[in-house]
């Protein structure tokens, strides 16, 4: 009997746009040593199959999902556990769309993916996700504008889009309690999964806006503990099962790379369309290029290999086990320099790009991420700060990124509309078994 055995060691983690810069904190949760027992055979897990949704928002990301995987192969940064939101980017950016022109509105086409059409589908989705009245995934956007009567007056909020309740004020006089402010909706929202935000320093008097988009996602599955033998020659924690579905299983890349759908159970509602993909070298291969494979994926390419909705599964084996490592670490860097890595140079310094909201440019773009993934499931959090300045401001250097290299990809998506909500990677696991 041929059995299709997955051995997954290291999951690369890629949400979206976090090219870290040297300067930035990215702080990565070290492996620890703590031992743990486990039970040698594993019960059997059943998981949920892709279900049929009746009332789903608008599926408007045709054209964005080689954004997604370009934010992954430009700015990924491969020497530690790492992991990005393109979701929670895009959704930040998509508030300021109506207000951009010329240039400004180029740039956020070409390098965001953002057009009339994928802003209208990100409001339409935000506001499912917030009828859907569920604390397993929350989003929430937030515009902080300046007290200042001569920057606020000069400024027409209107242009965001946000309702009266989104729309707060921001304490240029006072930065530490407007960092405070910001950072409370932040940990709320991500029910505490990120703090501390952003600094005061992010603030000054020439702060004239701060946008910031907060996203949390926590889904159940219902696996075995094991143990994953990595590369390193340590044991660690994992979660397993022996007996997996085929269905859930691909192989691409001449079978050289394994690519295994894990679906999360929600007990909120009847929608189970949450899923992890994890991209992997097969157990029978004998050099891993996952990330080569990955990174030169087409945009159709990608959304083939995401669809499991018709594939009948593998039809070579007779079952299927996968063992997948514990993980757990948090990100936060700044975006601005790889931003202007793909292009976008006006929106940082043109006075003419945003002059539908007023005579102002982005100043920074801050990004924070958190992920736990074991047997019991995923909890994952992001948060995207766009700081406005008014331009009178001293607008800051380009500087050149230097980026290294690594492993393995898991996406985090929305089955039905095909939003990559978290996509990352991880280069070590977390969780060794003897500490």
């Amino acid at each position: 009997m041929k059995v299709n055995k997955l051995l997954i060691g290291l999951m690369a983690c890629s949400m979206s746009l976090t090219a870290c810069t040297a300067t930035t904190d990215n702080t990565t949760i070290q492996p620890t040593d703590n031992p743990a027992v486990f039970p040698t055979e594993s019960t059997e897990a059943t998981q949920p199959t892709e279900a049929n949704i009746t009332t789903e928002p608008t599926d408007g990301t045709e054209d964005t999902m080689n954004i997604d995987i370009g934010m992954y192969k430009n700015f990924v940064n491969k020497n530690e556990n790492w992991m990005f939101s393109p979701y929670s980017i895009k959704d930040a950016f998509s508030l300021l769309y109506e207000g951009t022109e010329g240039k400004v509105k180029d740039e956020f086409e070409t390098v965001l993916g953002l057009n009339e059409e994928s802003v209208a589908a990100i409001r339409e989705y935000d506001a499912f996700i917030k009828t859907s009245d569920t604390d397993s995934v929350k989003i929430a956007n937030r515009a902080y504008v300046s007290n200042d009567d001569k920057i606020r007056n000069a400024l027409d909020i209107n242009v965001l889009g946000l309702d009266k309740d989104e729309i707060k004020d921001l304490q240029v006089d006072d930065p530490k309690a407007a960092a405070e402010d910001i950072n409370t909706f932040v940990s709320d929202t991500t029910s505490g999964k990120i703090e501390n935000f952003i600094s005061e320093d992010f603030i000054n008097e020439d702060t004239s806006l701060i946008l910031v988009n907060a996203l949390y996602f926590n889904q159940s599955w219902n696996f075995d503990k094991g143990t994953i033998l990595w590369s390193d020659g340590k044991q660690y924690k994992a979660f397993q099962n022996k007996d997996y579905s085929l269905s859930n299983i691909k192989e691409v890349d001449d079978g050289a790379i394994d690519v295994l759908r894990l679906n999360y159970i929600n007990d909120e509602s009847d929608r189970n369309n949450y899923a992890m993909t994890i991209f992997c070298k097969s157990e029978n291969a004998t050099d891993n290029h996952v990330d080569q494979y990955f990174e030169s994926l087409s945009d159709d390419e990608f959304r083939d290999i995401m669809n499991f909705k018709d594939y009948e599964g593998l039809k070579e084996y007779d079952k299927a086990e996968f063992y997948v490592p514990n993980f757990e670490f948090e990100n936060k860097c700044s975006l601005m320099n790889s931003l202007q890595d793909m292009g976008m140079i006006d929106a940082f310094s043109s006075a003419d790009g945003f002059k539908k909201l007023g005579p102002v440019c982005i100043s920074d773009v801050v990004h924070a991420t958190y992920i736990k993934t074991n047997e019991t499931g995923t909890e994952a959090a992001a948060a995207t700060g766009i700081g406005m300045k008014m331009m009178s401001a001293q607008i800051e250097e380009k500087v050149k990124m230097i980026r290294a290299n690594d492993t393995f990809v898991f996406v985090i998506s929305d089955t039905d509309t095909d939003d990559i909500l978290f996509m990352g990677r991880v280069v070590q696991p977390t969780e060794p078994v003897n500490r």
